[in-house]
């Protein structure tokens, strides 16, 4: 039966190893190890994955892309969950695109932005910032605004401009993408 066992997976665990008579060394595809019974195998209670897989449900875009790093990719970060708090650290979003500004190098915490496309040009999240622009999660998009002579000016109309979705990037009107571009910091 142990030999049976071993390099076996169920759901996103692997069994590696035996810890005991009792229970088993599996590795989750994040990376994390954990103990398992063999019960909970045979009686097929297990656990699918180590927890992750609730955040992978809700990062789906997230995953998807971390699954396609290689192993030498992945160990720039420290696994999955080190690679979650790396994105939300630069306030990550399922909104938000990404890319490797150097192709020619693997993906690292330095070779790897998140932002948006308009008008085929790329803004990291950092930039749109600067610009005064952020995520708004109840709106489900991209918002600004601006004190103009102690009023806010909510720009709603512009960005529902820049968050237009179509089957290629976001397009803009060249009038408001150079509005977009000028814009000044708050």
């Amino acid at each position: 039966m142990k030999d049976n066992l071993i390099n076996k997976k169920i759901g996103f665990l692997t069994i590696i190893d035996y810890y005991n008579d009792k229970k088993v060394i599996c590795q989750c595809e994040c990376g994390k190890k954990i103990l398992i019974p063999i019960t909970n195998i045979k009686d097929k209670r297990i656990k699918y994955s180590c927890g992750c897989e609730v955040t992978r449900k809700q990062l789906p875009n997230l995953y998807k892309l971390y699954s396609h790093f290689t192993q030498e990719e992945k160990n720039n970060w420290n696994g999955w969950d080190d690679f979650i708090l790396w994105s939300k650290s630069l306030r990550y979003n399922e909104y938000f695109s990404n890319r490797k500004p150097n192709r020619k190098l693997p993906y690292s915490k330095d070779n790897l932005q998140f932002g948006i496309f308009i008008n085929s040009q790329f803004f990291t999240i950092k930039e749109l910032n600067n610009k005064g622009y952020y995520y708004n999660e109840r709106k489900g998009r991209l918002v600004t605004s601006a004190k103009d002579k102690n009023q806010v000016v909510d720009y709603d109309t512009f960005t529902k401009q820049i968050n237009k979705t179509s089957s290629k990037h976001n397009k803009i009107s060249q009038k408001q993408f150079n509005i977009f571009l000028n814009k000044k910091q708050k």
